[in-house]
C-alpha cells in the first residue's frame, strides 16, 4: 500500500507539471469587449452561455469568474480554490475578434490572457486536498463475482419511485467513474468526485435501488438514499478529501479593465432584429402551441399567447409575470421570421441570440414594454 501511495504522488506532481507547462499563455484576442450581464429572472441563465465562434466572433453571456476560469484553464469548478466570494455572484457577457482557424481549444489562452490583462487576474497550481467521496467495503461485501460474460457496464431506469441500476461485470474502478452520472446521483454527490478504496479486484455484478433525491422528503413514502442503497452491499459511501491538482486564485479585480471607447464600431454587437417576420393570429381551428426553432436561424412559432412568449423567451414562470392585461393570455398568434444571414455565416444562429430578437419583435408589433421589479412572492426557505 506504501508502493501505491507513493505513485499516487508522483503522478500528481506529474499532472500539476503538465498542468502548468500545458496552458501557458500564447494568443491574445484581436479585440475584446466585457460589460455586466443584463439582469434576468431566466432560470436558465444562472448558467453560462455561449461559447461559439462565428464569422471570427467570440461570445459568451452570463459568465461568472468561476466559469471564466473553469472555461479559460480546462478544470472542474471544484479545482479552483481562493479568491472572493463575488466569484460566483457576478456574471459578465464577452464578445470577442478571434483569429481564422481558432478552435475550443486554441480559444483557452485567449481567455487566460484576457482575465488577466482586464481583471488583473493572478493564479497559480498547486496540490491540495479537494472535496471527495471514498468508496469502501466492509468485511463481507454483498456482491457477485462475474463471471466475465457480456458487456460490462451499469444500466439505469427512473421508475417514478425510484431508480433502478442493474451493473453487470464492472470493475469498482468502472462503478466509481461512472457513479455521478447516474440518474438522480448529482443530487446526492453535487459534481465531487468519487474514489475507489474498496481494494476489490476483478469484475461484479449487482443491483442498486434509490429514490430520487427530490422524493426522499415526501411524507410517507417509502424512501431510500443513494447511500443506504450502497450500503446494503456491503459498501461505504463517505466524504473523504483527496488530493488533487488545482488552481488557486491569488488575486482579481472585480471591476474590468474599461473597454476602448471605440469598441462598437471596431467590434459591432451582433443584431438584435429578424431580418423578416410575419406575425399573424393563428387559425381558430389550430388547438395546439409550438415553438420551432429550425435551420438557417428560422423561427416557426404557432398558436402562442403574447403571456406563453414571455415565459418561454425570458425563461420565467407565470407567476413571475404581473400586470398584464387579459388578451395576453387569450389571443394568440403565428410568427414565421428569420435571422440575418451574418448571424448564420458559420451555422445556425445561437439560441440567445435569437430569443433576443423575438424581444424586440415583441416590443416592435405589439409595443411590448417590461421592466424588472422586486416583489414579494411565495417561496420555500
Amino acid at each position: 500500500r506504501t508502493d501505491k501511495l507513493a505513485i499516487t504522488a508522483l503522478s500528481l506532481l506529474a499532472a500539476v507539471t503538465a498542468f502548468a507547462q500545458n496552458f501557458a499563455p500564447a494568443t491574445k484576442f484581436e479585440l475584446a469587449d466585457i460589460h455586466p450581464s443584463a439582469r434576468s429572472t431566466n432560470r436558465d441563465d444562472q448558467d453560462v452561455s455561449g461559447g461559439l465562434m462565428r464569422g471570427g466572433r467570440y461570445h459568451l453571456r452570463y459568465a461568472t469568474m468561476l466559469d471564466l476560469l473553469r472555461m479559460a484553464y480546462g478544470v472542474d469548478a471544484k479545482r479552483i480554490l481562493g479568491g472572493p466570494s463575488w466569484l460566483e455572484l457576478d456574471r459578465f457577457d464577452i464578445r470577442a475578434k478571434v483569429p481564422n482557424g481558432t478552435t475550443a481549444t486554441t480559444v483557452k489562452p485567449m481567455l487566460q490572457a484576457l482575465l488577466a490583462e482586464r481583471f488583473g487576474l493572478v493564479v497559480h497550481n498547486d496540490t491540495k486536498p479537494v472535496p471527495s467521496w471514498a468508496l469502501t467495503a466492509g468485511k463481507h461485501p454483498q456482491l457477485k463475482k462475474s463471471d466475465g460474460s457480456g458487456e460490462g457496464g451499469c444500466h439505469s431506469k427512473d421508475s417514478g419511485e425510484f431508480i433502478e441500476v442493474k451493473c453487470r461485470n464492472v470493475t469498482m474502478a468502472q462503478f466509481v467513474s461512472g457513479l455521478g452520472r447516474m440518474d438522480g446521483a448529482w443530487y446526492y454527490l453535487a459534481d465531487n468526485l468519487v474514489v475507489d478504496q474498496t481494494h476489490l479486484e476483478g469484475a461484479w455484478d449487482f443491483d442498486l435501488k434509490y429514490s430520487a433525491r427530490w422524493n426522499t422528503n415526501v411524507a410517507g413514502a417509502e424512501t431510500v438514499s443513494l447511500f443506504a442503497a450502497i450500503a446494503k452491499l456491503g459498501l461505504a459511501l463517505d466524504p473523504s478529501p483527496v488530493p488533487m491538482p488545482v488552481v488557486v486564485i491569488d488575486s482579481v479585480n472585480r471591476t474590468p479593465v474599461p473597454n476602448s471607447p471605440d469598441i462598437d464600431k471596431a467590434l459591432p454587437p451582433p443584431p438584435t432584429e429578424f431580418e423578416v417576420a410575419d406575425v399573424k393570429p393563428t387559425d381558430p381551428d389550430y388547438h395546439g402551441y409550438d415553438f420551432q426553432l429550425q435551420d438557417g436561424g428560422r423561427v416557426n412559432i404557432r398558436g402562442a399567447t403574447l403571456k406563453t412568449l414571455i415565459q418561454d423567451v425570458w425563461g420565467i414562470q407565470e407567476e413571475m409575470i404581473v400586470d398584464w392585461p387579459k388578451f395576453m393570455d387569450s389571443d394568440r398568434w403565428d410568427i414565421v421570421a428569420k435571422a440575418p444571414d451574418v448571424m448564420t455565416a458559420e451555422g445556425d444562429a445561437d439560441v440567445d441570440s435569437l430569443f433576443e430578437m423575438v424581444k424586440t419583435l415583441l416590443a416592435d408589433r405589439f409595443r411590448l414594454a417590461v421592466h424588472y421589479e422586486d416583489r414579494p412572492m411565495p417561496a420555500y426557505v
